[in-house]
């Protein structure tokens, strides 16, 4: 037999109450050769550690198991998504090196198991299980997020997609690592099939005044927009046949005959420009009063292309609204000026927190009580990347080896003072930016926390920047006024 182990793991799994639902040879493509296996596993497994599928495993002959053929399974489980455990899979090889090279080429996107067990003992699977499942912390992430990870803001995603669909421009704003890049992400995805090529544009790189930014911002949008069209095969000619750094004229007659091409076959282009406020004059960091007409040129141009194309879509994400809610942007009649729909990101809702906590704590074999979700909706108000970060700094001071884990209220309670030193630092950069893009709405700030005897004359007067505040998740109402948000108690 090829695969010596494969006919020891079937008598384990029957053992252990689980069973293979299918077993094939993989006959094409870099896995030819190779035997494919759908593992059900018993309740109590499934239970324990937080499964609803099935479970893929992949056997290999390779003494030498090479990096090539583990990128290889992962595509496979990729194109399984739907039918197994989207983020686990199983590998055996004869390569005796095989648990530490997983080790070292494993990805946040998917758990890899050695298949390796002792035939003498039925309940090494379990403690396979716990060695790797248990080890995992889903709540720790930096980066944005998307797909199995990913919770909430149903409303927002589908207000969004209707705008796309419909050609209609909207911004998205809130606070730092509220989640915004998130949802960008996650409507790129979800629009996957809707011949839509979402194009990704990170603006934080622009250059500072008073250099002027636009012929970055020229060479970036050529090279986001070619880079996404090319990946999905489609034509890029317009764009290719420009300079690296083209004239905000050059690049809208390419755009133009570059859209009527596209639309010949449907396709949309849907541009997502994010941390827009690094093109306004707030967010020029000691620029003054600094203006840089070509700016406003370049996003009249995003607004006629879209406008007039038919194929293309624009949407805004970052902190200020100011980008659409002043008349004037440097010193030129402000073209983004009321005419996106604005959608503020703030603190997620009780009922996604728990989703997210349930659904996560899942997959780490962690069962979340009531009152611990409590306590990290209390400590964080809902704050997407705070309720995260808290729950991480929980989840390890877990026992990894325990069969039953449950996080307690007192499991949050016990990590709440050290966790609040290690956030202050992030609380403070988060304060710092909103002073800086939101002028009257720091003056509300500072008033609540060092005047509250005088803070409720000053929201009444200033209507729209008490509005931001609460819509960023920086006060709630309460008792017919407003009180500071728990994430400014942090401070």
């Amino acid at each position: 037999m090829r695969f010596p182990a494969l006919k020891e793991h079937r008598r384990l799994l029957s053992l252990m109450g689980s069973q293979v639902i299918q077993a094939r040879q993989i006959k094409t493509g870099p896995l030819a050769g190779c035997a494919r296996l759908r593992i059900r596993f018993s309740e109590a497994i499934e239970s324990a550690f937080g499964l609803t599928r099935e479970v893929l495993a992949i056997y290999l002959p390779y003494d030498d198991f090479q990096s090539r053929s583990y990128e290889a399974a992962l595509r496979e489980l990729r194109s399984m998504s739907q039918a197994v455990t989207p983020d686990l899979i199983l590998i055996w090889a004869p390569d005796e090196r095989l648990s530490t090279k997983l080790a070292e080429w494993g990805t946040l996107q998917a758990i890899s198991i050695p298949f390796q067990l002792d035939s003498a003992d039925s309940f090494g699977l379990i403690e396979l299980l716990q060695g790797h499942i248990h080890l995992r912390n889903l709540f720790e992430t930096t980066a944005p997020v998307s797909g199995s990870t990913f919770f909430g803001r149903r409303t927002v995603l589908q207000g969004l997609r209707e705008d796309v669909l419909s050609q209609r421009a909207a911004g998205i704003f809130g606070l730092r690592k509220a989640g915004k890049t998130s949802i960008l992400f996650q409507l790129a995805e979800e629009l996957h099939h809707d011949s839509v090529v979402p194009v990704h544009v990170d603006l934080e790189a622009m250059p500072s005044p008073p250099v002027d930014p636009t012929d970055d911002l020229l060479a970036l949008l050529r090279f986001r927009i070619t880079e996404a069209l090319k990946a999905r095969g489609l034509r890029v000619k317009e764009l290719a046949e420009l300079s690296d750094f083209p004239s905000n004229m050059q690049f809208k007659i390419a755009m133009q005959k570059l859209l009527r091409q596209l639309s010949a076959s449907d396709t949309r282009i849907l541009l997502m420009l994010d941390e827009i406020e690094f093109l306004t004059p707030s967010g020029q960091a000691g620029a003054g009063a600094t203006e840089l007409p070509r700016v406003a040129q370049v996003l009249a141009t995003l607004r006629s292309l879209t406008q007039e194309s038919g194929n293309m879509s624009l949407l805004l994400a970052g902190l200020t609204s100011s980008i659409v809610e002043q008349g004037m942007l440097h010193g030129r009649p402000n073209p983004f000026f009321r005419w996106a729909r604005t959608i503020y990101v703030g603190p997620l809702e009780r009922e996604d927190a728990d989703d997210l906590a349930l659904s996560l704590g899942r997959r780490m074999g962690i069962f979340i009580a009531e009152g611990a979700r409590e306590a990290l909706y209390e400590a964080t108000g809902g704050h997407a990347y705070l309720y995260r970060n808290l729950a991480s700094a929980v989840v390890k001071s877990l026992p990894v080896h325990a069969t039953n884990r449950t996080m307690a209220r007192r499991d949050v309670l016990g990590a709440l003072g050290p966790w609040k030193t290690e956030v202050h630092g992030y609380i403070v950069e988060v304060i710092r930016h909103v002073e800086s893009y939101y002028p009257a709405e720091s003056v509300l700030l500072e008033s609540v926390r060092s005047m509250p005897e005088v803070f409720e004359e000053f929201a009444a007067e200033e209507v729209e920047a008490t509005r931001h505040l609460v819509e960023l998740g920086l006060l709630e109402p309460a008792d017919g006024g407003y009180r500071p948000a728990a994430l400014l108690e942090l401070r």
